[in-house]
């Protein structure tokens, strides 16, 4: 008896879905593989993560970019969009790029700019001077705490509302040969969280004598304060946050 069998699954793959259709006539079993790719060319971009964009999404026109250190100015039509990451439900973090440094390569690098961008009014909001490769954690939707240099190369924790437009410089380390980050030879890390109770705990190291490596001096902790936190964040660390 003639038999017309559905679809019996889908198997996934990164750029394409491979759908497999198997047709059973009087006992004889068919299997006709059909390949289907992808229309989805730019994926959406998920809270907290980079990813590249469509070019066309944005308008970048128009605007006085300021070259990263290192970077030579580059005329506005050889700018392009690179990638973004959202920070509240309207504005992403967009970083720019020379699509001429693109195409020669030249590795890991910062991008030629990082700008706010309001997805609602379609425009950019303010460039801003991302810390690129610094250690970093997010307090809730576009709040970002990072340890970076000063002006004075000194390491410091600055807090950077991207909604509200609003940075605060938390901590800075004075002492000399100290250090927020742990240097060892094969690289440096820094130790940067956030506590249920928003307070931020980093540890501070001193340099070895006669070494570029350090060890540890303390543990540190410090609140944030309470005009970045939302309304159960006050309550859970005012102890009156109920279940």
């Amino acid at each position: 008896m003639p038999f017309l069998g559905g679809w019996i699954g889908y198997t996934y793959a990164p750029e394409k879905v491979v759908e497999v259709e198997r047709l059973i006539t009087q006992g004889v079993v068919k299997t006709n593989v059909i390949e289907v790719y992808d229309t989805t060319e730019y994926p959406a971009v998920r809270y907290g993560s980079f990813a590249e964009v469509n070019p066309e999404a944005y308008n970048i026109e128009n605007f006085e970019f300021k070259p990263a250190q290192n970077r030579a100015v580059a005329d506005s039509v050889f700018l392009i969009p690179l990638s973004a990451r959202k920070v509240s439900d309207n504005r992403f973090l967009l970083t720019i790029d020379d699509v001429r440094a693109l195409e020669l390569g030249g590795g890991i690098r910062a991008p030629y700019a990082t700008v706010i961008y309001d997805i609602v009014e379609n425009r950019i909001i303010s460039q801003v001077d991302y810390p690129w490769f610094a250690s970093e954690v997010w307090l809730g939707l576009g709040t970002q705490v990072v340890i970076e240099k000063n002006d004075q190369d000194k390491d410091q924790i600055v807090l950077r509302d991207y909604v509200n437009d609003r940075t605060e410089v938390l901590y800075t380390e004075t002492e000399e040969k100290v250090s927020l980050y742990d240097v060892c030879e094969i690289g440096c890390k820094a130790s940067l969280y956030v506590t249920t109770d928003a307070s931020l705990i980093f540890s501070r190291h001193k340099q070895i004598k006669s070494t570029t490596a350090t060890q540890l001096l303390e543990v540190k902790s410090l609140k944030i304060p309470d005009g970045y936190l939302d309304e159960n964040q006050r309550m859970y660390r005012d102890g009156v946050f109920e279940f």
